[in-house]
């Protein structure tokens, strides 16, 4: 499993940069840092020509925006080339696939000025990755994985609770490791802030359901907080690698399931598919 296996090199690879200059860090560092790993991955099965398989900002096929230009994922893996029966051999029924689409996450120090996102906002940044990455692949049988990377607890960057405190279930369901079936998100019960965050279209259209199915790989420092560690003046991180196995969207009177699971493959109806897509990006963009 070449994904899941260079998120396990992340922590590493974090660790040992020169945090002299941390501070200066941003979230395309993450996904820099995330390709590495993969190539990585790549080179230690001595894949040939390995950079061919690894593509930053590729863009989803799907029609260009008004102005031309495409709408691009943060990571693309297309590993047909590399490993030889991928999609139909053995490895299938462990979920492996030939093309992996990978959105990334990364909430992390920095030094640039302005006005820091709300932790409600970053949930709703969140949220909107999930919604691309179920919808902008395509009714095709491709690996769907959002990369969440913090440099501190994931509660100092994204709003777990409500202004009641009752708990995002949704949120926890993703930073929890190990298999999820049960989350469940209804847009109207969230505050405009977090909607707005989602895309702007939502603010007076928020009839949106999302049912997932999860699986999250995470890695998190360990006793930090003991009496007996010194505080070190370097950040720890939190990570986690969130695979969407399948998906249920219902918005206005549109509703379509999906489902990749090994032996259990759901497609969704190929009329519906396409509207919903078009309804989600056209709010996303206002």
């Amino acid at each position: 499993m070449i994904i899941e296996n260079a998120f396990l090199k992340l922590p590493e690879l974090l660790i040992i940069r020169d945090y002299g200059r941390f501070r200066d860090t941003f979230e395309a560092t993450i996904v820099h840092l995330f390709a590495s790993a993969v190539l990585m991955e790549l080179n230690s099965r001595n894949v040939p020509r390995p950079f061919e398989y690894v593509h930053i900002e590729k863009p989803y096929h799907i029609p260009r925006r008004k102005d031309g230009s495409p709408i691009r994922a943060d990571l693309f893996v297309d590993l047909s080339g590399a490993v030889p029966r991928i999609q139909d051999g053995p490895l299938a029924h462990y979920g492996a696939r030939a093309k992996n689409w990978i959105e990334v996450k990364a909430f992390l120090s920095s030094a640039r000025r302005g006005s820091t996102p709300t932790k409600t906002k970053n949930a709703g940044k969140i949220l909107r990755d999930l919604l691309r990455l179920c919808v902008l692949p395509g009714a095709n049988l491709y690996s769907r994985y959002l990369l969440i990377v913090f440099s501190g607890d994931p509660s100092g960057s994204i709003a777990l609770q409500r202004a009641n405190r009752r708990k995002r279930e949704w949120l926890y369901s993703l930073l929890t490791e190990g298999y999820t079936d049960n989350f469940k998100l209804n847009l109207k019960e969230e505050p405009r802030e977090l909607t707005k965050a989602v895309g702007p279209g939502f603010i007076r259209s928020p009839e949106l359901q999302l049912g997932l199915k999860l699986r999250t790989m995470m890695f998190e420092p360990k006793g930090i907080n003991s009496p007996e560690v010194n505080k070190p003046s370097l950040p720890f991180f939190w990570g986690y690698l969130v695979r969407i196995r399948c998906f249920q969207i219902t918005i206005s009177d549109l509703d379509i399931q999906f489902g990749d699971e090994p032996g259990q493959v759901q497609r969704p109806d190929t009329e519906q598919f396409p509207a919903i897509q078009k309804e989600i990006l056209s709010r996303m963009k206002g």
